[in-house]
């Protein structure tokens, strides 16, 4: 069963702002314009800082998304947001960390999402930080909870998420906290939250050809010397190595793999005697090996696609956060997915990270395991 999102009254939650950023004193009434006015004045200052500082917006977003991904996969039954309104504590200070999770399994985790502004230049060695005194509140804030912490490490120029223990953090050669991207690869276990790597047979097409009882109409060539046509779409084919794709489950599948993966792009018109026989959008790997799969990444890097083609463009983001209903890559594939009679073929795999004392080491460990310097096991659905 896919998580449901609890209703929340907006009103309320603009009442509860009020209130922490109301400053009573003068001995006016509670709802006084000229009161109610300092505070929207306030707010329209903070927010405008907020939404014209990068960085913050990024983080807002990379919040975000990790919640609604979290929704949209399956392991998890109960989430809330923990890093809001007044914390109290005694003794040792404690840092809240964004989120409690708890999943299926029974585990409870608490996540604190950073995003990683990795530039195309930088390595993989390229260490991301934390202070001493952030890891170390976290840490007590976990112990107190009863949960364990985990950082939830968004990379948007990969579309990748990793999610880390906060134990995995090494002390840095200045003082604080720190993991490079190469280890947090190593370490990631997304697949806590049900995560999977994702395989499918390859070229991918969709094919558009013109409704043969209306005549397509070439269009004046553009300054660039490109021919276009306008007509009328006919039908609309899907294929998967070659093999057309018709069951609707499938081809809904294909869709969201054609539109949020990896792939290269090619546009192939098909034009006999003049006419536009057929537009055809084929989808290829960067590599190609033998037994006509390849993988696509993750679900999750997928889903990171979908939401940063939604919510920005060109100029940059455009919303926070995306409406989309829980529960979306669960009912993609769902857990009854008849991987054995598809036409379509679809692989899932669920890669768990080394051991730290056994990194580097490679044992086969039968069918569908798996151990090497970067993951421990791998679980194959096909």
């Amino acid at each position: 069963m896919v998580l449901k999102k609890l209703p929340r009254n907006a009103a309320m939650d603009g009442v509860d702002l009020y209130r922490r950023l109301d400053e009573p004193g003068d001995g006016s009434v509670l709802g006084d314009p000229a009161r109610i006015e300092a505070f929207i004045g306030e707010l329209r200052t903070n927010l405008t800082a907020s939404l014209t500082t990068r960085s913050t917006v990024a983080g807002w977003r990379a919040q975000a998304l990790f919640a609604s991904l979290v929704a949209a996969l399956d392991e998890c039954d109960l989430m809330t947001l923990v890093d809001a309104g007044e914390v109290y504590y005694a003794d040792d200070s404690v840092k809240p960390p964004d989120y409690f999770l708890h999943l299926r399994s029974g585990k409870r985790m608490l996540v604190d999402v950073k995003n990683v502004a990795l530039r195309e230049q930088d390595s993989f060695d390229t260490p991301v930080k934390f202070t001493s005194s952030e890891v170390t509140r976290m840490r007590e804030f976990g112990d107190r909870f009863g949960a364990d912490v985990f950082l939830a490490l968004y990379v948007p120029i990969m579309a990748t998420w990793l999610l880390v223990d906060i134990d995995d953090l090494t002390d840095g050669p200045g003082g604080g906290k720190r993991i490079t991207v190469q280890n947090a690869i190593l370490r990631n276990q997304l697949h806590l939250l049900g995560d999977k790597y994702v395989g499918t047979a390859y070229p991918l097409e969709f094919v558009m050809r013109p409704d043969p009882s209306v005549s397509s109409k070439r269009q004046p060539k553009d300054e660039d010397g490109k021919q276009s046509f306008q007509f009328k779409v006919g039908s609309i084919e899907l294929l998967a190595g070659g093999v057309p794709i018709t069951d609707p489950q499938e081809r809904r599948i294909l869709h969201f793999f054609m539109l949020y993966g990896p792939w290269n792009e090619e546009e192939i018109p098909l034009i006999v005697d003049g006419e536009l026989v057929e537009i055809r959008f084929k989808f290829t790997p960067d590599e190609i090996h033998e037994g006509g799969k390849e993988m696509l990444g993750t679900l999750a890097s997928m889903y990171s696609r979908m939401f940063e083609y939604n919510t920005s463009d060109e100029t940059g983001p455009l919303a926070l956060d995306i409406n989309v209903e829980p529960g979306t890559l669960v009912t993609l594939i769902p857990h009854d997915f008849d991987f054995a009679n598809s036409t379509l073929p679809v692989v899932l795999l669920t890669v768990h990270p080394a051991d730290k004392e056994s990194e580097g080491a490679a044992v086969d460990d039968g069918p569908g395991e798996y151990r090497s310097g970067s993951v421990s096991r791998v679980s194959t659905d096909a």
